[in-house]
Parts: structure tokens; sequence; C-alpha cells
């Protein structure tokens, strides 16, 4: 369970709720979000990225692999992840299951 988050899908407007956030992703964050809305995520850039990718999975209907490397709030970050989106009921996505495998994320120093 080290690696899987999982994600309610609240509609009406949409937002995504950790019910529960992996270990690894919470040890790389550097805090908490069991329990919290991703709207709650202090890091704007980490809080759009993961959006698109919860809601690319949504439109899909089908669980979805992600391999990237992408610069957030200051931190390079490498990641393999798969989502995949079960229905309670059979038509709603009301879930998301992640597993993710990421390595520590490098701090990037910024010039101003």
């Amino acid at each position: 369970m080290g690696r899987v988050s999982l994600i309610d899908v609240l509609e009406g407007p949409r937002r995504f709720h950790y019910r529960l956030v992996s270990t690894r992703v919470t040890e790389h964050l550097g805090y908490e979000m069991t329990g919290k809305l991703l709207d709650d995520m202090p890091e704007s850039e980490m809080r759009a990225y993961a959006e698109r990718f919860y809601a690319a999975t949504l439109a899909r209907r089908l669980p979805l692999y992600h391999r990237d490397e992408a610069l957030l709030d200051g931190r390079r970050w490498s990641h393999e992840s798969l989502a995949l989106p079960p229905s309670s009921d059979g038509q709603a996505i009301d879930r998301l299951m992640v597993y993710r495998v990421t390595g520590a994320p490098a701090r990037v120093a910024t010039t101003k």
C-alpha cells in the first residue's frame, strides 16, 4: 500500500478528496494530504498537474498509465503512475485508485 492512493471523485462541482495518500508520495511531498481535498494542496503547480491527470482518467473512463518528468513548484519530479477508475454503480466513476512510483524530487535553484 506504500504506493497506492485512493481518491474520491465528488461532483457538483467536480472536486477530488484524498481518502488515502500513499506513504511514499506523502514522504516526497513533505506534507499529508490524506483526508483533504486536492483544493487544499499548497503547491499550485502540483495541484494543477494532479487535477489534469485525474480529469484525463475520468474523461477516458479507462485505466490511464502516465510516465513523466516535470518541474513543479521548484522541484523536479520523475514518476510512473497508473490510475484505475472504478465505479460503485457501474456508471459514474466515483473513485480513483492511483499506483505511483516516484523518486525523491530534487530542488531546482531559481534565479531572480
